[in-house]
């Protein structure tokens, strides 16, 4: 699963993120998805997409790897992540009672992301994370009736069910599907896997032919440099066999 690079940059862990699930690929190999914003999904995407909302949780230092086992469903990865110091139940019932509608629309479906800290010793600081996505295929307001957290009432509204207990055994059918994320590219990653600091000095090129279509956009992909391009000439049909754009760019 790929996440947006600047995912929960703009609130706390307790804030939701809405975000379209699109399927790139599926197969014998496993299967490939790709997460975006609703102002980065196209209507025609929108008619192949799953709306989401991705809700994060830190858990606390661990001197080894947490998951051993893939949980099947909610129950474990509850158990899974009560060692972490993070109750997943009590956290995500009082998410799911206090999220304003708007940011949490009850159609909506949630993904867990779960940020698993490791350490070589005790009181050492993390040196790297464990991150793991968890899908659920219920919207909110099944989830929430199905875990007591409210009723749901005739026309889809619910109603919280103040000081009822936790009952965990039915967390363990609510199913969770694991998926590998990873975030998407930004500048500053793609600087440091080209071997070079980030960079934002101004550059202006004069001239984007056959030589400077293909080194420009390689120095832009790699997050090197803020350009102004200048070329005031057409593109025409003989430049396309050793220019960087598609022939459907002729006449540009």
């Amino acid at each position: 699963l790929v996440l947006p690079s600047d995912l929960f940059s703009r609130g706390t862990d307790d804030v939701p993120e809405k975000l379209w699930i699109l399927p790139r690929a599926c197969g014998p190999d496993g299967e490939f998805y790709v997460a975006r914003r609703p102002d980065q999904v196209t209507p025609q995407e929108q008619r192949q997409a799953l709306g989401y909302l991705a809700t994060t949780f830190q858990c606390q230092p661990q001197t080894h790897g947490v998951i051993r086992k893939l949980p099947r469903n909610l129950l474990d990865l509850h158990n899974l992540m009560l060692p972490t110091g993070v109750d997943l139940l009590a956290v995500l019932r009082e998410r799911m009672l206090t999220w304003n509608r708007g940011d949490a629309p009850l159609d909506a479906r949630l993904i867990l992301i779960a940020f698993f800290p490791k350490t070589r010793a005790v009181g050492k600081l993390p040196e790297v994370s464990d991150i793991w996505a968890f899908l659920t295929v219920e919207t909110i307001r099944q989830l929430g009736g199905n875990l007591g957290f409210w009723q749901i009432l005739p026309r889809g509204q619910v109603a919280a069910l103040i000081g009822s207990d936790i009952d965990q055994q039915k967390a363990s059918a609510v199913d969770v599907f694991v998926l590998n994320p990873s975030f998407a590219l930004n500048r500053y990653w793609a600087a440091l896997l080209n071997g070079y600091s980030p960079s934002t000095i101004r550059i202006t090129a004069v001239g984007v032919g056959a030589l400077g279509s293909q080194v420009i956009p390689k120095l832009i992909r790699g997050g090197f440099g803020s350009w102004v391009l200048i070329d005031n000439d057409y593109l025409l049909p003989h430049n396309v066999a050793r220019h960087e754009l598609h022939q459907s760019a002729v006449g540009f």
